[in-house]
């Protein structure tokens, strides 16, 4: 947009297999294969939450191509089975894939543009870009120092957020105290997580709008079941809380739209609810 050619980027596609928390404690670790050229291989890692998984492969691939393909999956099959024969393959409950975004130098890039010294490129940056957020911000302020004399340290900026607070059924004290303060913590929507109504409705009015927006705040329908429990009681709660009919609310944005009006039945003056929409005929 600026006119600056200096670097290209090519995606490569990483794809990976989430499991249960049954599974928990499988992997205390993080699991690497021994790196290649290009990338740190396929690995068996637990997360934060309690699950673990595995992947990524990397294939070359357009910049819109979010697919998994049988073909990358048996890739990182074998490899972690490699690793971990007992690998509990049937405990799997997601899979997806995401893009990696390869500069032509295979580096990070992180300096002004030639064609705009007011511009600064953090381009490139792959698998460790979540680990080197921090140092990479730290970077991008003393480039823009040395490029403005007039730089200053925002003494209004926050740099902290308050989690929103979780449902825990085995902290009896801080579930009841949640509960007595607000009565929405007393109805579990997404089963599998353990999120209450409470929750969901703390992420819409702090910006969460849309599906995803609510699980990646709250893990509804991260769970077991991916949504399939939960999902319409989600939309739901947005419909309501945000005032807008059910079938406007998305997964993700413009054009994701979950239900459709069927066949015109319904209208503006007449929405879909969850109390018409089970009458739907298919």
């Amino acid at each position: 947009m600026i006119g600056d050619y200096s670097f290209s980027i090519t995606p490569y596609k990483g794809e990976y297999i989430i499991f249960d928390k049954e599974g928990y404690r499988f992997v205390n670790l993080v699991n690497f294969c021994n790196p290649t050229k290009r990338s740190k291989g396929i690995l068996v890692s637990p997360t934060v939450d309690g699950n673990f998984f595995t992947g990524p492969n990397y294939e070359k691939t357009n910049p819109f191509d979010e697919s998994v393909s049988d073909k990358g999956l048996a890739k990182i099959k074998k490899r972690a089975l490699d690793m971990f024969p007992g690998l509990p393959l049937k405990k799997s409950i997601t899979c997806f894939a995401g893009l990696r975004a390869c500069s032509d130098n295979n580096d990070f890039i992180i300096k002004t543009s030639p064609a705009n010294k007011r511009f600064v490129n953090v381009a490139g940056i792959q698998s460790p870009g979540l680990t080197c957020a921090f140092s990479v911000s730290e970077l991008v302020i003393e480039i823009l120092k040395e490029q403005d004399k007039d730089f200053k340290i925002n003494k209004n900026f926050v740099p902290e957020r308050k989690a929103i607070a979780r449902f825990e059924a085995d902290r009896i004290e801080k579930t009841q105290y949640l509960f007595n303060k607000n009565n929405d913590y007393g109805e579990i929507i997404c089963r599998c997580e353990k999120v209450t109504k409470a929750e969901i409705i703390e992420a819409i009015d702090r910006g969460a709008e849309t599906v995803d927006g609510i699980k990646f705040r709250t893990r509804a329908g991260m769970g077991r079941c991916q949504g399939g429990y939960c999902q319409l009681k989600v939309m739901d709660i947005i419909s309501q809380h945000m005032k807008k009919p059910l079938e406007d609310v998305t997964k993700k944005g413009e054009g994701s739209y979950i239900l459709e009006r069927a066949l015109g039945q319904y209208s503006a003056e007449n929405p879909v609810s969850l109390n018409n929409y089970n009458s739907i005929d298919p």
